[in-house]
């Protein structure tokens, strides 16, 4: 399918005037996650869809294999088609913008993300053990969350940093800047 069918059928779903996910863009176009992701992305560079300002998040279970089930918090957007002239809109209590520089997500690569900035303070803050709520209040100014630094846990060479719940956190070994092991 080109750019048209599925440009088309993402601003059929979208005609309700109600949010949607990316899950449920997909679910309900029946077309590939790829697709509809660089579509969205496209769309909102163009203009055509509003985006949240911020993501949302969600737990979700998901099953590893031998390793068993885990809980991940997964963040994300919701969408909706742009009205003629307005470039930011709030339904339902969240705020939806026109595409920005300043609205781009770390996690795409443009800037660092909060793992990476939780990782650099525990290397040059290693001389003690911390507690989460403490790295959240440290590096608030730079948009992270108590949540992160909990979430953070799932990072292969963080994960043995830092401890479930509101725990102190151990030293951090000294990695290989790009090492993705946790031995």
């Amino acid at each position: 399918m080109g750019r048209a069918p599925t440009k088309s059928a993402i601003f059929s779903l979208l005609a309700d005037g109600r949010p949607k996910s990316h899950r449920e863009i997909v679910r309900g176009t029946g077309l590939s996650r790829a697709s509809v992701w660089s579509a969205l992305t496209r769309l909102w560079r163009e203009g055509a869809v509003l985006r949240t300002k911020e993501p949302l998040y969600e737990s979700e279970r998901v099953f590893r294999g031998r390793a068993g089930a885990v809980r991940t918090l997964r963040p994300y957007h919701l969408y909706l088609l742009r009205p003629a002239g307005r470039d930011r809109l709030r339904v339902d209590g969240r705020e939806f913008v026109a595409f920005s520089e300043e609205y781009l997500d770390a996690r795409g690569g443009r800037g660092k993300s909060k793992a990476r900035l939780i990782l650099e303070f525990l290397r040059e803050n290693g001389h003690r053990a911390w507690f989460s709520s403490e790295i959240a209040k440290a590096l608030r100014n730079r948009g992270v969350k108590q949540r992160d630094v909990l979430v953070a846990q799932d990072h292969p060479v963080l994960r043995s940093a830092v401890s479930l719940g509101n725990m102190a956190l151990n030293m951090l070994p000294s990695f290989p800047r790009g090492s993705g092991s946790s031995t």
